[in-house]
């Protein structure tokens, strides 16, 4: 069977198998068809398409002349909703929905095969990660752990956070000392420094001296690095409170003390 042109492919049919002997294309017994699966590189294909590549380097290499693409169809789906393209074209990478007629439908996710920027609902990211929905007002971020739901909203004046504060999520709910939240801020040193690696100059905390104060507020990144948790807005709105309790009380001592003084005035 080695004997064949290089132009042809040689086939051996075997219990509702074909495996291919010989070809130009695929190395003797590279494709196997068994069971209405195809395997390429094993001879017992688990899935409509099995690709194993023992040698390393790609599986799949899809290439056209201005482009590459790949389109994956849910045939259950809403019409215009069945079609998710795989897509590399004039640089970037792309995951983007298609109509029944073959139009996007949503732009997905770029990766700027260039940059390594990544674009969510934009074509042309131009920041490392960018995030983008001129459709709605809206939120258009939400982060979520075991712990709760936060949602991003990008405003004119600046981001707004909304994150779940549902009672039915606590316990051992109790009302804040707003005036011990106050003191613990105030044993917060804060610094002026010049980063390394940019020269910008900034105020912030060094984690080695908020160890000393604060040590469940410092951790450890993967590679030693130090990390503080930064106070949240609800301790800054506490302080706030805390402030003007003191104040009111105060402004009370001094309203008390302006009444004594005109009273004397008056005698």
């Amino acid at each position: 069977m080695n004997d064949f042109p290089k132009s042809t492919i040689s086939v051996m049919f075997s219990l509702a198998s074909i495996v291919v002997l010989s070809s130009s294309l695929f190395a003797q017994g590279t494709l196997f068809v068994r069971n209405q699966k195809v395997g390429i590189g094993t001879a017992t294909p688990a899935y409509d398409l099995h690709l194993v590549n023992s040698s390393g380097g790609a599986n799949l290499w899809i290439e056209g002349a201005l482009s590459g693409a790949m389109e994956f169809v849910d045939g259950d789906a809403p019409a215009d909703e069945r079609i998710a393209q795989f897509l590399a074209s004039n640089g970037s990478f792309r995951i983007r929905g298609l109509s029944d007629a073959l139009s996007q439908t949503v732009p997905g996710i770029v990766l700027d095969l260039g940059s390594g920027d990544v674009g969510l609902g934009t074509t042309s990211p131009a920041y490392r990660l960018e995030v983008e929905d001129t459709s709605t007002t809206g939120s258009i971020l939400r982060l979520q752990n075991g712990d709760g739901t936060c949602d991003l909203d990008p405003n004119v004046g600046g981001l707004t956070w909304s994150c779940s504060s549902d009672l039915r999520l606590k316990t051992d709910v109790r009302s804040a000392d707003t005036a011990a939240i106050l003191e613990d801020l105030l044993e917060m040193d804060l610094y002026n420094y010049e980063v390394i690696a940019s020269g910008d100059h900034r105020l912030g905390f060094i984690a080695q001296r908020m160890q000393e104060t604060h040590p469940d507020r410092v951790t450890s990144s993967e590679d030693g690095t130090l990390m503080v948790q930064q106070p949240g807005a609800n301790e800054l709105l506490a302080a706030v409170q805390a402030l003007h309790g003191m104040v009111s009380e105060l402004q009370g001592k001094v309203a008390d003390l302006e009444r004594k003084l005109k009273s004397k005035e008056a005698e």
